[in-house]
């Protein structure tokens, strides 16, 4: 399998991943997860609509299937980094990009 064949999978798996993902957002009260409320009211009004089942279940996606995301995305990156960048360039944009990578992580951990 060439690289682009493997890139053009990733993409679409990728995307499946993102039509599911937002399917299971769309059954949550005001059809949002708590990640996208970003201004100020927006997440007190959003616990006071979810039940405390919408929060564990908010959790749960969060914590298992928002894991797979980063390390999705860093795979894929990584391989358009190795193909196009050289020499110094890409030592600097594979670090940086694990570094996002790790901070998704951190993210996704410490949520609510």
């Amino acid at each position: 399998m060439t690289r682009f064949h493997l890139l053009t999978f990733a993409t679409v798996l990728g995307l499946a991943f993102l039509v599911f993902s937002l399917a299971y957002f769309a059954t949550f009260p005001l059809w949002r997860s708590l990640d996208f409320l970003i201004f100020p009211g927006q997440i007190e009004r959003a616990l006071a609509a979810y039940s405390q089942a919408d929060i564990a279940a908010h959790l749960r996606a969060v914590r298992l299937w928002d894991m797979i995301f980063p390390a999705y995305y860093g795979v894929v990156i990584t391989l358009l980094v190795r193909r196009y960048w050289q020499g110094q360039a890409r030592v600097w944009m594979l670090g940086l990009l694990w570094v996002a990578v790790a901070a998704d992580y951190v993210e996704n951990f410490y949520t609510i």
